[in-house]
């Protein structure tokens, strides 16, 4: 059961998983409590929903369009420079993944957690996050551009570099992350708690000189 509405919940499985061979899966739209280990994916048919499955050290290298993954664990993956666009993620777990240079754009995200990824030069993109938790990642020189964030909690992740563009950043705490260097329009900064340092930097955005 959630604590507060910025935890993201967690997936559920409500049956033991079978592992099993992704070319024995690959045509099915529907794909229930299975278990793939060390896989090599190409390819996922548009409107296929994979539900309380486990994917681990498999890696995703073409694209997948039109998904919906509900109650699915990655862990250990490499997602880097595949394609992710349009899809559904509800309740999924994303730990130890790679994803660079990963386009994610036009994708829904709802209770999610991205722990210990590398996601730098991603394309996130016309994205909505709603109860999403990011810690420990690394996202620099990503692109977040038209996204809407909802009870998301960020904690020691690294934005350096990243596009905000026209995504307002209210309700966002970026107070132990890095954020140097980020594109972001001023009046989207409303609301974004930060500290003094960062607080500081994006002052001269507003044309605002803070005196030592």
């Amino acid at each position: 059961m959630k604590t507060n509405r910025f935890e993201a919940e967690a997936p559920q499985f409500h049956f033991e998983q079978c592992e099993a061979s992704w070319s024995d899966r690959c045509h099915e739209h529907e794909i229930e409590s299975m278990r793939f280990i060390e896989e090599q994916i190409s390819f996922i048919a548009p409107d296929t929903r994979i539900n309380e499955c486990i994917f681990r050290s498999t890696v995703f290298s073409d694209q997948a369009s039109g998904v919906v993954f509900s109650d699915v664990l990655f862990s250990g993956c490499d997602f880097s420079g595949s394609h992710l666009e349009q899809n559904i993620f509800r309740r999924c777990r994303f730990e130890r993944c790679r994803m660079m240079g990963t386009e994610w754009s036009h994708s829904s995200f709802q209770d999610v957690v991205y722990s210990d990824c590398q996601s730098s030069y991603g394309n996130f993109s016309d994205t909505s996050w709603d109860r999403i938790t990011l810690e420990d990642s690394l996202f620099q020189e990503s692109y977040f551009s038209r996204c809407t964030w909802k009870h998301t909690r960020i904690h020691h992740c690294d934005f350096s570099a990243c596009d905000f563009g026209d995504t307002p950043l209210n309700g966002l705490d970026f107070s132990d992350s890095e954020i140097g260097g980020i594109s972001v329009k001023p009046a989207d900064l409303k609301g974004v708690t930060l500290n003094y340092d960062q607080a500081a930097a994006c002052a001269k955005l507003l044309g605002i000189i803070v005196a030592d």
